[in-house]
C-alpha cells in the first residue's frame, strides 16, 4: 500500500491501523481444529448462514491445505465458500499451530544440505519437462471491511469480484494476450503473482541458496 501524501497521511495511516485493531478485537478467535468442528456443527445450514458465521472469526494459526479444501467441497455454496477461502487465505502467513507439526528431530547439517539439493534436482527436471499450454487464471479479488450500508466491524477478507483471463505459457515465458505477463502484472492494482507453472521456483531457491538457511519444522 502506498500513500502518496507525507505529514498528514500518517494520521490517515494512524487512524487505519487503530481502526483495524478495533476491528480484529470484534472477531473471534478460531484455531484450525475449531475451525473444523464449527464447520461440522453449520453443516445442513445455508449457503448465506454459513458465510455470515465465518465472517465473525480469524483463525490463530495457519490452515493445512488438505483440510481447507476437504471442507470447502462440503460447503452448500458460493457465498460459504469464498468466505473459508478468504478466512484461510487471511492466516496463511501464521504458523502452524503445534499440533500440526510432526514431533520429529530436526535433520543435521548434512542432511538439510542432501534435501536441498535434490529439491534444487527436482525443480531442474520439472522444468525440462515443461512444454508450451494454455490455462485458465482465475483470480478471486478480495477487500477487508463491513459491506457498504452493513453495520458490521469485521474486517475479514470478502469476495469483491473474480477475473478469468487466458495465459500461454511458452518457452519457459507466461503471456497474457500474446504480450509478456510480468509487463502486464506491473501496471495491475494490487497483489498479482507469476511464474506458478514452473519459473517461480528457480527464483526462489536461487535466491535463498544466496543467504542464509535455517531449519524450522517438518511438515
Amino acid at each position: 500500500m502506498e500513500f502518496l501524501m507525507k505529514r498528514p497521511a500518517r494520521l490517515i495511516y494512524g487512524l487505519l491501523i487503530a481502526s483495524l485493531c478495533l476491528q480484529a478485537a470484534a472477531q473471534k478467535p478460531l484455531s484450525p481444529d475449531e475451525l473444523v468442528s464449527l464447520l461440522r456443527h453449520v453443516e445442513g445450514h445455508s449457503d448465506s448462514s454459513i458465510a455470515h458465521t465465518l465472517s465473525a472469526y480469524r483463525l490463530t494459526a495457519r490452515t493445512p491445505d488438505a483440510v481447507a479444501d476437504e471442507r470447502m467441497q462440503k460447503l452448500p455454496g458460493e457465498k460459504s465458500r469464498l468466505a473459508l477461502l478468504a478466512l484461510v487465505d487471511e492466516a496463511e502467513f501464521l504458523p502452524l499451530s503445534p499440533a500440526q507439526i510432526p514431533a520429529e528431530p530436526a535433520p543435521d547439517f548434512p542432511t538439510q544440505q542432501q534435501i536441498m539439493k535434490k529439491v534444487l534436482s527436482g525443480i531442474r527436471a520439472a522444468l525440462s519437462l515443461h512444454t508450451n499450454l494454455l490455462a485458465t487464471r482465475k483470480t478471486v479479488f478480495f477487500q477487508a471491511g463491513p459491506m457498504p450500508g452493513k453495520d458490521h466491524a469485521a474486517p475479514q477478507l470478502r469476495s469483491v469480484g473474480t477475473q478469468s483471463v487466458e495465459i500461454a505459457f511458452r518457452d519457459g515465458m507466461e503471456e497474457l494476450n500474446g504480450v509478456p505477463a510480468e509487463s502486464v502484472y506491473r501496471h495491475s492494482l494490487g497483489l498479482v503473482s507469476q511464474g506458478e507453472f514452473g519459473p517461480i521456483l528457480p527464483v526462489i531457491f536461487i535466491d535463498a541458496a544466496r543467504n542464509r538457511l535455517s531449519w524450522s519444522h517438518w511438515e
